[in-house]
């Protein structure tokens, strides 16, 4: 994607799977820009994330509030 380091980023982020067995992916676009970055699986992700705003150290899972698929807050909220 090309982007400059910044304090600022703003994505449209899309997550799907192709079945439950298989690997999350996702793609980012950045508004105003035509290109699509793709992403194989989520750790890509969020390298690319890490690489666009510097912080290259990984996150501790043990630390992380949101489990990825275990349910939807939004939906449990309302």
């Amino acid at each position: 994607m090309g982007l400059e380091k910044t304090d600022y980023c703003s994505y449209m982020l899309r997550l799907w799977r192709d079945g439950a067995a298989a690997p999350w992916r996702a793609s980012l676009e950045a508004p105003g820009r035509a290109a699509t970055q793709m992403f194989p699986d989520l750790e890509a992700l969020f390298d690319f994330l890490r690489a666009q705003t510097g912080d290259d150290q990984a996150a501790d899972p043990a630390t992380l509030d949101l489990q990825i698929g275990s349910s939807n807050q939004w939906e449990n909220d309302q």
